[in-house]
């Protein structure tokens, strides 16, 4: 049967779920990781495991508040209200978009330069890959693209976030973006 999950600093605003590790996001903008902490997922600077929600240093982010989280398989996506996107976790397949396949067991922000200097308005992440929605309603993707998930037309890596041709929407502006374990969409 479910159970409520009792301490939890304010109401929730957003939960998400990866494969074996959870991130909940507060009303006053906290985000509290639990689950397996392999890689540094939890973005608590340690592999350790967590039972229970524990909050994540909010100075990790700039002392901005956290709007939503995303969780794929082994990785953890953050975005502030700012607009600024953090990950976590593992890099192997460049799913944190930092330009390398590193760990980062901390959240650890990606330029907004990678964004054509947008803001992030939306994050979602798949099994091995992560994507954004841009303020203008651009897609950026990256991380693993084995199956063309990624929407870039090869079944390349990205190691760092890279703009879905507007074109490919016949100019549409997008609204809303959604990953599965090895799928992509947009609206």
């Amino acid at each position: 049967a479910p159970t409520r999950v009792a301490g939890l600093p304010a109401p929730v605003r957003q939960v998400a779920a990866g494969d074996c590790h959870t991130g909940i996001v507060t009303d006053a903008g906290d985000l509290l990781m639990c689950g397996w902490g392999e890689s540094g997922k939890l973005g608590l600077g340690d592999e350790a495991d967590r039972t229970t929600p524990t909050m994540v240093d909010r100075a990790l982010f700039g002392h901005d508040a956290v709007l939503m989280v995303a969780c794929g398989e082994r990785h953890t996506a953050a975005l502030t209200e700012g607009g600024v996107v953090y990950t976590c976790g593992r890099g192997l397949e460049g799913q944190l978009g930092h330009g390398d396949a590193e760990n980062q067991r901390v959240p650890t922000r990606i330029p907004t330069a990678q964004f054509n200097n947008g803001r992030v308005l939306m994050l979602t992440a798949g099994k091995r890959h992560t994507v954004a929605l841009s303020e203008e309603g651009h897609v950026f993707t990256w991380g693993h693209g084995g199956n063309g998930q990624l929407g870039q037309g090869s079944a390349e890596d990205l190691l760092s976030p890279r703009l879905l041709e507007p074109g490919r929407f016949g100019g549409e502006k997008m609204v809303f973006i959604a990953a599965g374990g090895d799928h992509t969409v947009a609206v």
